[in-house]
């Protein structure tokens, strides 16, 4: 919670090693749940999704049934983050359906809300404000006044996004209410957030920079280095707004600043995204920090071709990386996007990139296959790549790269490295 990963990981790894030293299978599968919840935030999700099956089993095999929910709920939240939601929602059902059978209440109500927020998302309103609903009755009736003030925050954000302003602002306050009474900083925080974000759309930008102000000195007080730097990140947002890019420049860079100190590269990425779509005179350099990052932690497919298609249309189709990205892009949603409910349509768009570099070189269309391919072979792909990337990140660095494993089996690449030679291009002979 404080930010340090890697020993974090260190000391559960310990703990994992006693567990299996011991034999204490209930142990080791609570051991890989927790670790599989930091791997997630990383952005690793294929990992973390391994860690939590390897507990799930664990937990069936020992009959641990509560246990056995709470990791489905996890990895639901996760499957829907990566946009399958019919499959989230079905062990979002099996986790409440244990949980029913094993007097889980109070994971009932945490279940019943997460399933609303994505019920909320997909656009089925009157559904989701019925199952938080069930939820704060849950939370009322074990006297559960952390979860209500959450549960109260939530339905407050759909409420105002259907409009409804006055009503959201009465739940949010319920919810500072129940917050401050039984002193729970963070929550009061993350509340303030949520109403700044509302209020920031609603136009009242002075408002919301004054409500995020708040949440960023409660951050700051309990050492929250996450919510600070997610705080940063949307005030940054909120600068930008108003047209005052020095202000929005400054605090993006303070919040990829922070993302990068904790290693929450899941949020760092969509920071330096955010700096790279800027007017910033190295938002090349951001951008290409955002891409190697997102190759590296393979980061969800669709938002991986989102990046590298404005990458390529910031950098120009005939730039000397852009085939590189879009070939690295086109190879990750073949390997790690087949379960993708669009994983078809994803090809298609990563490979008419690829085309788009090899029409801007010039190249025969009856020499696209051959060309392509060159730009698909794994020993050469990443390595080029990475070289690339971080001759055009330079110094620019928010966190340490070596920090970063390198999934691709192949030699390690930094930028005092000697990159594979490119191949040899059609019509841009002599160019850099």
């Amino acid at each position: 919670q404080q930010g340090d990963i890697p020993r974090a990981m260190s000391l559960w790894e310990q703990s994992l090693q006693i567990h299996e030293d011991i034999g204490d299978a209930q142990g080791k599968a609570a051991t890989l749940h927790q670790m599989a919840g930091i791997v997630a935030q990383l952005g690793d999700i294929q990992r973390a999704m391994s860690l939590w099956k390897q507990s799930l089993q664990i937990k069936e095999a020992i009959g641990n049934a509560q246990g056995k929910a709470a990791t489905l709920s996890n990895m639901a939240g996760i499957v829907a983050q990566q946009g399958d939601i019919p499959r989230a929602m079905s062990l979002w059902e099996q986790s409440l359906q244990i949980l029913k059978a094993t007097g889980g209440v109070k994971g009932q109500a945490t279940t019943l809300s997460n399933m609303a927020g994505i019920v909320a998302q997909q656009g089925d309103i009157p559904r989701a404000m019925s199952l938080w609903e069930q939820s704060l009755q849950i939370q009322e009736d074990l006297g559960d006044a952390q979860g209500k003030a959450a549960t109260l925050s939530n339905m407050a954000g759909i409420v105002a996004q259907q409009g409804d302003i006055q009503r959201a602002m009465s739940l949010w306050e319920q919810s500072l209410q129940i917050l401050k009474a039984i002193g729970d900083a963070k929550g009061k925080a993350t509340t303030l957030n949520n109403m700044a974000g509302f209020v920031a759309q609603q136009g009242d930008i002075p408002r919301a920079m004054k409500l995020w102000e708040q949440s960023l000195q409660i951050q700051e007080d309990i050492g929250n280095a996450q919510g600070k730097a997610a705080t940063l990140s949307n005030m940054g947002w909120a600068a930008g707004q108003t047209g005052n890019r020095e202000k929005e420049r400054t605090l993006y860079i303070q919040a990829a600043q922070a993302f990068g100190e904790i290693q929450a590269f899941g949020g760092l990425i969509k920071v330096v995204e955010n700096l790279g779509a800027s007017e910033d005179p190295v938002a090349d350099r951001y951008l290409a920090q955002a891409f190697w990052l997102s190759t590296r932690l393979r980061a969800p497919v669709a938002g991986l071709l989102n990046l590298s298609g404005f990458f390529v249309k910031e950098l120009g189709a005939e730039h000397a990386v852009s085939p590189w990205i879009a070939g690295a892009t086109l190879a990750l949603i073949q390997i790690h996007g087949q379960e993708h409910p669009e994983a078809q349509q994803l090809q298609q768009h990563a490979g008419s990139l690829l085309l788009h570099c090899a029409a801007e070189r010039g190249i025969p269309k009856e020499d696209w296959p051959d060309w392509i391919q060159t730009y698909l072979n794994p020993q050469l792909l990443f390595p080029t790549l990475f070289h690339h990337l971080e001759e055009m990140i330079g110094d620019t660095w928010f966190f340490d790269p070596a920090l970063v494993p390198n999934p691709f089996e192949q030699q390690p690449t930094s930028s005092n490295d000697e990159a594979p030679a490119p191949p040899p291009e059609g019509g841009e002979a002599g160019a850099g």
